[in-house]
């Protein structure tokens, strides 16, 4: 503490940009082997029907 006539004035706190990266780290560390992690660019084995057209839905009058 920085004081000045026996008031304290300011504080010296650590930096903080080295715990904003230790705490992600421990994220990070946290969610090893929870996640699956693989190729999401090669094809499937299965056919790709996301661009078919939807299937048409009934009217239903209120």
């Amino acid at each position: 503490m920085i004081t000045s006539h026996g008031k304290t004035i300011a504080r010296i706190v650590p930096d903080r940009q080295d715990d904003k990266r230790e705490a992600a780290l421990k994220r990070l560390a946290a969610l090893r082997g929870k996640m699956i992690v693989g190729d999401i660019l090669s094809s499937l084995d299965e056919e790709w029907t996301g661009l078919s057209p939807l299937p048409r839905l009934p009217i239903v009058p209120h």
